[in-house]
């Protein structure tokens, strides 16, 4: 099937975030419990959130790896950062660095669409990137938790309605 067709039958949310569901669907696959699915998948919005332009995904495996996360579902929150949202995040980290710490000289980013944004991020001196770190790691661990929340609520429902068509008995019904 060629691109276009996908694109038309999908609308553009869903083939741009198709990745995203593909490697959730293959991380609930993979036997994990919800806790280790959600974990991942919560580290990989944290790091998906950072300024770090296009370096997101081996801290984000490593430290799915470290904590004994789903490496694929960290991957897939990863892959929620993607370039049509990356001018958005860096934006709003740079506004929050900026709140967080207010310096005399204020200035726009400059992510206006003329430029790429690594091209504005080269524009940028040290202290606005830094800054611009700091609100990302803010903005990271507040989405974090809604992140954790939510994919833990997916999985747990998707492993459940999986265990009562195999005719397993669930969790609940266990205790």
């Amino acid at each position: 099937m060629s691109r276009w067709r996908r694109l038309r039958r999908r609308g553009l949310l869903g083939t741009v975030f198709s990745p995203v569901r593909y490697l959730w669907f293959r991380a609930l696959r993979s036997g994990s419990g919800t806790a280790s699915l959600a974990g991942g998948f919560a580290v990989g919005v944290f790091w998906g959130c950072t300024p770090v332009f296009i370096l997101h995904w081996p801290p984000a495996l490593w430290m799915a790896g470290r904590m004994g996360f789903n490496k694929l579902a960290a991957t897939a929150g990863v892959f929620l950062s993607n370039p049509l949202t990356i001018p958005v995040h860096y934006s709003a980290a740079w506004w929050i660095g900026h709140w967080l710490v207010p310096r005399s000289e204020d200035a726009s980013p400059g992510f206006d669409g003329a430029d790429s944004v690594l091209k504005a991020m080269l524009k940028m001196g040290w202290e606005d990137l830094a800054l611009m770190q700091l609100g990302g790691l803010v903005m990271g661990l507040v989405l974090c938790v809604p992140s954790y929340l939510i994919a833990y609520h997916l999985a747990d429902g998707v492993i459940r309605v999986r265990q009562a068509r195999a005719g397993q008995p669930t969790n609940s019904e266990r205790n």
